[in-house]
């Protein structure tokens, strides 16, 4: 990888192991390549599904939060599920995937939410998602005690009408990080300007660039990812690019989630952000790495 220099930045004392909480919407991802494009009263075939990861465990807390146990961190999702069989299998493979299960909250309807990413052959993608329950999620008493208790949270896409909640719950010494989407529903402009005020690290891609707000703390990471470029570390008003050995897979969901969650377990271990983001984006590559092998091997 390529880099060029900037002054050090100042670093955070290390923690070897800690305790983060991750707030976000849960989905079981049922992903399939295509060996053509979807067209009205027609049948496409699907060229590729993985049989180990039907259903995959989805969700941005579920991949921040699978890095992070990787990393030897505890993490803690808060997120809903019904109390269906998709529900079970959502607690059953979060707690197989090393997370805490205790704060995934059951909510007594039909349907958990889940996601048909399909992959066509001429690059472009569909995904058919069924929210379930949406606008039904409520903090149940265990989601307010991690996260008035946390020292570390981690914010993702999720139900936006709880955002403000669980901000207002967050202590004043815990340290927040926030993985930024374009999902206006969950990132109001307030909403966008709070987070960025708050936030001692900042996830986002070229096009979430523009929901971070002027006003971010002196002290703030910003990390953009470029995709197949790359990413970008900035800090103190001082940016590093590093660019990416890019990897072959139809299927990239996860990666920026991926990346947050590495970095946060290895930046709390030994505080230096770029050592940190360079644990992420290896993290991400060997990820995609995989997926991309299981394509190849079985499509």
């Amino acid at each position: 990888m390529s880099s060029s220099s900037t002054r050090r930045c100042p670093s955070l004392p290390a923690v070897p192991m800690a305790e983060v909480v991750i707030t976000g919407y849960a989905s079981l991802d049922y992903p399939a390549l295509l060996d053509g494009t979807v067209a009205g009263d027609s049948t496409t075939q699907i060229r590729f599904r993985d049989p180990g990861a039907w259903p995959r465990l989805g969700g941005s807390p579920a991949y921040a939060g699978a890095a992070l146990a990787r990393g030897g961190h505890r993490a803690t999702p808060i997120s809903w599920v019904a109390s269906d069989q998709a529900g079970d299998t959502y607690v059953r493979m979060t707690g197989e995937a090393g997370m805490a299960t205790d704060a995934l909250a059951r909510i007594d309807a039909p349907r958990s939410p889940i996601s048909l990413m399909l992959y066509q052959a001429d690059g472009t993608s569909i995904c058919l998602y069924d929210p379930g329950f949406a606008g039904r999620e409520a903090l149940t008493p265990v989601q307010c005690q991690h996260l008035a208790e946390a020292a570390h949270v981690c914010v993702t896409v999720g139900p936006g009408h709880l955002l403000a909640e669980i901000l207002d719950l967050v202590g004043p010494d815990a340290r927040l990080y926030w993985v930024a989407k374009n999902d206006p529903t969950c990132f109001t402009p307030a909403l966008c300007a709070r987070l960025s005020a708050r936030a001692s690290v900042i996830f986002c891609n070229q096009a979430e660039r523009a929901l971070i707000t002027a006003g971010t703390r002196e002290d703030a990471i910003v990390i953009e990812t470029m995709g197949r470029r790359g990413y970008q570390v900035g800090v103190d008003g001082q940016s590093r690019f590093v660019a990416a050995d890019p990897v072959s897979v139809s299927d990239p969901t996860g990666a920026g989630d991926t990346f947050a969650g590495a970095f946060i377990g290895a930046y709390l271990k030994d505080g230096d952000p770029h050592a940190a983001a360079q644990v992420a984006a290896e993290a991400t590559r060997q990820m995609l790495e995989v997926r991309g092998r299981a394509e190849r091997s079985l499509s």
